[in-house]
């Protein structure tokens, strides 16, 4: 999931780049029968199931797909007019779930229905009409039982899961915002009381009593988040050493004549005399900009991440040093261009992470 979320990141990139209106997918039909199956394989509803054939994002275009081309088509008209194609060679290696697929399961399914292709997109067309008479139905559900506040949604879950199929319905709505079947129904399998949380990569859910409350995580984290969490409120408190998410935080002063400059992920070097107290902790917020080390202008954090391909996973659990409300620090990754040393500094600030197992040995 995460390569494809790259390689998506990447052509909407090049989309940006060159102007671009669309991006083109050659997907083509048994693209769709390999994803139906191995979601159907996983445990997904209509949604997942129709993933790749229904096609709501306005652009990207799947024209193959779209006009029910097989790889079959497509092969006899390259070879029809001696065009010569690339096929991967990781597609025959069955380490791959959907190459199993491909290789095993589908050849099994054509001995049982040679014309497995058409049949699948005759059932695909009909589980459309299904998936539109669901979907009004969850409309109607949404209305009654999703109330919005002022950042939150609320959910009346009690009253939801008393209704026929209450568990689907949850299930359906809230993968809206991400969240998995499977992530739910165990959410719902615990005996949870108030407080308890369950976050998808765009949304927390926080149980109060008979209702649920559905957040957005950026207004989450404005709402829970201690914004300024103080690491040093001036000079005179180095040498320092803090805990802060399970890791140890230290800072000294080191003077230019004892300095010696160190490549290190987890070491930050600064120019003290650039750095404005106090200096805090925090997290990265929609919106934030940063100077890397060795460029000459701000950049958004996220087109950051997306540079340096930092997994969306590991994006939520970075933290950040900020001066004066400057980034100095996204700690693990780079400082600031702003912050670094250079030839007139005269005294380095050195702030370095310890991981706690490594701090006890």
């Amino acid at each position: 999931m995460i390569a494809r979320e790259l390689r998506y990141e990447w052509l909407y990139e090049i989309k940006k780049k060159y102007n671009f209106s669309k991006i083109v997918i050659a997907h083509h039909i048994n693209d769709a029968i390999e994803t139906f199956l191995l979601n159907f394989s996983r445990g997904t509803g209509l949604k997942g199931l129709l993933n790749m054939y229904k096609n709501d994002n306005e652009d990207i275009l799947r024209p193959l797909l779209d006009r029910g081309y097989t790889k079959s088509d497509l092969i006899n008209y390259c070879k029809k007019k001696n065009l010569p194609w690339r096929e991967d060679i990781s597609n025959s290696k069955n380490v791959y779930k959907r190459n199993l697929i491909r290789n095993k399961i589908i050849p099994i399914l054509k001995e049982i229905n040679p014309s497995l292709e058409y049949t699948f997109v005759k059932n695909l067309d009909r589980l459309k009409d299904v998936q539109s008479v669901w979907n009004e139905n969850l409309k109607l559900k949404k209305e009654i039982f999703f109330f919005q506040k002022e950042n939150y949604t609320e959910i009346n879950t009690t009253q939801l899961l008393r209704e026929n199929g209450g568990k689907t319905i949850l299930c359906e709505t809230l993968s809206e915002y991400d969240f998995f079947y499977s992530q739910i129904l165990d959410f719902l399998s615990k005996n949870h009381i108030s407080g308890k949380k369950i976050s998808s990569s765009t949304h927390t859910i926080i149980t109060s009593n008979d209702f649920w409350k559905l957040y957005k995580n950026e207004d989450l984290q404005q709402e829970n988040f201690e914004e300024k969490k103080i690491f040093l409120k001036n000079e005179l408190e180095i040498p320092a050493k803090i805990i802060f998410t399970d890791n140890i935080l230290e800072a000294k002063i080191i003077d230019r004549e004892n300095f010696s400059l160190k490549k290190e992920k987890n070491l930050a070097q600064l120019d003290l005399n650039k750095i404005k107290f106090p200096i805090y902790l925090s997290q990265p917020k929609p919106g934030d900009f940063f100077m890397p080390l060795g460029m000459k202008n701000k950049k958004k954090l996220s087109d950051f991440f997306i540079d340096e391909k930092v997994p969306l996973e590991k994006r939520k659990k970075i933290n950040i040093l900020k001066s004066d409300n400057d980034i100095v620090w996204i700690i693990g990754q780079r400082i600031s261009e702003k912050h670094k040393i250079t030839n007139e500094t005269k005294k380095i600030l050195e702030i370095k992470i310890i991981m706690q197992q490594s701090a006890k040995q």
